[in-house]
C-alpha cells in the first residue's frame, strides 16, 4: 500500500540570483499607493525593483521605450 499524500510534490523554481515576490496594494488613493512605493524604492536603493502600475487617467504622456537607456547591472 502506498503512504498516503495530501498533496503532489511540487518542483521548486529555480530562481537563480533572484527571488521574485509580488505586493498588492489595494483599498487605498493611487497618489498614496505612488508615496509608498516612493518611499520603499528610496529605503531599498541596493536592490533592483519594479514597479507597475495601471492608469486610468486620461492624460498619461506616451513614453517611447525603445528610445529609453536601459539601466543594468551586472553582478
Amino acid at each position: 500500500m502506498n503512504k498516503h499524500s495530501k498533496h503532489t510534490n511540487l518542483t521548486r523554481k529555480n530562481n537563480g540570483l533572484y527571488a521574485p515576490n509580488e505586493i498588492a496594494i489595494l483599498g487605498t488613493k493611487c497618489s498614496t499607493i505612488a508615496k509608498l512605493v516612493a518611499e520603499v524604492s528610496d529605503a531599498l536603493h541596493h536592490f533592483n525593483l519594479g514597479y507597475f502600475d495601471a492608469s486610468h487617467a486620461t492624460d498619461v504622456p506616451e513614453i517611447d521605450f525603445l528610445s529609453t537607456p536601459i539601466i543594468t547591472k551586472e553582478i
